[in-house]
């Protein structure tokens, strides 16, 4: 609409199953938008670990009184389930590992206990290293981890995996080809796919021109001859508050985005949409 655009609500209006029809002068695009959420493809939802959280705190509470950094691995079968039974059960299988500092384990979950000889290590929430640190220690990447301690005395790193791979990137590519298929298919089409967790300006950048998950679902989206009326992807992430140091302030969020090589429909009025991030 800033870029002078005229755009019908369709979805809204029940006129068709994409989301929005932008016009200016003679170019039309169809927009379909879907938001990710930060649990999607995962194993183990945030809700289930801050609920498990809760359960285990007796136990981080006692390790943390002891000097020193401890470490916590809770791997889960499969997926982290929802029930109460299930995650006391887990609670109490924390409760014998951190009490004998030892192994313990049952049908649904192992538990590790873990003793890093370490006179320092990154405080978390004060550094910004403090993830990586742990995650190395852990020797796994990309797991829900939890933190309790007192600064300087001692830290009890609890990290919650599966022993599942996440199918974080394959959900998404399955969303946005079905947003793609939402669309008529006789306009140049939009999909724009918002990630609701914060991702860096550098790191998109980054992402934008090395391979990884977004190229991934792109490939997936623009693969075959099934989907040449998508024009575009586009990755949005939240916005951000931004000033210009004068005292003006606004919200502002970053994105990127794929272009299909092969669109049956190319549209340079379409790829002018967004601004390139600089």
């Amino acid at each position: 609409m800033q870029k002078n655009w005229d755009v019908e609500f369709m979805d809204y209006l029940g006129l068709a199953r994409f989301d929005f029809l932008a016009r200016q002068g003679g170019n039309e695009v169809e927009v379909e938008c879907k938001t990710t959420s930060g649990d999607t493809g995962r194993k183990i939802h945030r809700q289930e670990v801050n609920r498990l959280a809760d359960l285990i705190l007796p136990s981080t509470e006692r390790l943390a009184g002891t000097a020193g950094c401890h470490r916590v691995l809770i791997t889960i079968p499969n997926r982290l389930g929802k029930s109460t039974d299930e995650l006391s059960r887990i609670a109490s299988t924390v409760a014998a590992a951190a009490q004998q500092k030892v192994s313990a384990s049952n049908d649904v979950a192992r538990v590790d206990y873990m003793f890093d000889n370490l006179g320092s290590w990154p405080e978390p929430g004060r550094d910004q290293e403090a993830m990586a640190f742990f995650e190395q220690r852990f020797g796994i990447q990309n797991s829900h981890l939890l933190f309790h301690g007192r600064v300087g005395f001692s830290v009890v790193a609890v990290m919650i995996t599966s022993s599942k791979a996440d199918t974080v990137v394959k959900t998404i590519a399955a969303e946005a080809k079905e947003a793609a298929d939402q669309c008529s298919g006789t306009r140049p089409a939009l999909i724009a796919l918002h990630l609701i967790d914060q991702i860096s300006r550098s790191d998109l950048q980054t992402m934008l021109k090395t391979p990884n998950g977004l190229h991934e679902i792109g490939h997936a989206l623009f693969n075959g001859t099934g989907r040449l009326h998508v024009d575009s992807i586009a990755f949005t992430v939240p916005q951000v508050l931004r000033t210009d140091g004068q005292g003006a302030k606004w919200l502002s969020g970053d994105m990127v985005a794929l272009y299909n090589p092969q669109s049956r429909f190319p549209s340079a009025a379409v790829r002018s949409i967004f601004r390139p991030t600089k």
